[in-house]
């Protein structure tokens, strides 16, 4: 009698070809699977650099190539991929790196080390790590193991594909400066707020809508989050800084305190009218250009730094006349307004000698 036996083997061999036997015949299948990176493999950071597929030169004149800095003990404390053909796996083996830059070099590009597009956990390996940055490189997740970065200051991801970041981001407890710019992002963390230290916050150019209560950013100086679908700021506390151009904005966001501002770029969102500008007194720049504001108030408070005004292309018919007399405006634009030619010839009459007015 025979026994029709049906086979299956699957051989399990790391990035080679495995065998799948079936009633007899064979078929080659290429599997493959992440190794795990052994960095007991390399006993100095020299040896790390070596073993990388692309040459490093160190302490390099030249910034834009691959380059890297080694300090005395022979750490290498810097790393500058730029345009590689991959990021290799061992770069996590740099114990001692305090700063990572990658330009233009994709996670994985065809290569074993770790799925397409995913920072790998391994970044986690790297706890002195105090500045990562990411220009131009196909990220569409990162890591949860980035909390473990604990002396992290300064995260920057430019021109990137992600569209959400990791909640873990809120463990940076020394985070001074985040800037995710030029991306996707439709949603950031709600344990943003946790980032006590945080001096300098940049959105720019992504699909947000929302941010989280911002209340508890009490080190807050710069806010860069143009060209977003915002519509309100929560909790906005204290900022020198502010850069909302290119919103859905219909009132400036309220600040617990307005004098700390100076710069204020509100450029094409849809106010209509700004009742409280007055209240920030120390302002020295305002960008207001392409609303549709109808009317601006006196100042009745003095605004003795103010030296840009930029009102162009809104609905305004008439200034009061304390605006075109402020003590230190230097630059006045006003084009593209509905004002009629006397009162555009009055605002010249008026104005102090020494301003210039672009109407």
């Amino acid at each position: 009698m025979q026994f029709n036996i049906n086979v299956i083997i699957v051989c399990f061999i790391i990035g080679q070809m495995l065998c799948n036997a079936q009633d007899g015949t064979t078929t080659m299948v290429m599997l493959t699977m992440a190794p795990r990176l052994d960095c007991s493999q390399f006993k100095t950071d020299v040896e790390i650099k070596r073993s990388l597929p692309f040459p490093v030169y160190l302490d390099s004149i030249i910034t834009t190539r691959t380059h890297a800095v080694i300090n005395a003990t022979q750490h290498i404390t810097t790393l500058y991929i730029y345009n590689e053909s991959h990021v290799p796996s061992n770069i996590f083996c740099l114990k001692n790196l305090v700063s990572l830059t990658i330009v233009g070099t994709p996670f994985n590009h065809g290569h074993l080390d770790y799925e397409a597009g995913v920072i790998p956990d391994e970044l986690g390996n790297l706890k002195q790590l105090t500045t990562l940055q990411i220009y131009n490189t196909r990220i569409t997740k990162m890591t949860d193991e980035l909390g473990k970065l604990k002396q992290l200051t300064t995260l920057r991801i430019y021109n990137t594909p992600i569209n959400k970041m990791t909640d873990q981001l809120g463990n940076l407890n020394l985070l001074s400066t985040l800037d995710i710019s030029n991306s996707p992002i439709n949603k950031m963390t709600d344990q943003l707020d946790n980032l006590t230290n945080l001096i300098s916050l940049t959105l720019a150019n992504c699909s947000l809508s929302s941010l989280a209560n911002l209340s508890k950013l009490t080190s807050l100086s710069s806010l860069i989050a143009h060209s977003n679908p915002l519509t309100t700021l929560v909790g906005l506390r204290s900022v020198n800084t502010l850069d909302l151009h290119n919103c859905q904005f219909s009132e400036i966001p309220v600040m617990t305190t307005p004098t700390a501002l100076t710069t204020l770029n509100m450029e094409h969102n849809q106010l209509v009218f700004v009742d409280h500008l007055n209240d920030y007194q120390y302002l020295r720049t305002i960008n207001l250009n392409g609303n549709k504001i109808e009317e601006v108030l006196p100042f009745f408070k003095p605004m003795p730094y103010l030296q840009t005004l930029i009102l162009s292309n809104n609905q305004l018919s008439t200034l009061p006349k304390d605006i075109i007399q402020l003590p230190s405006l230097i630059t006045l634009s006003i084009t593209n307004n509905t004002m009629s030619a006397s009162e555009l010839q009055a605002i010249k009459v008026n104005k102090r000698a020494t301003m210039n007015i672009i109407m």
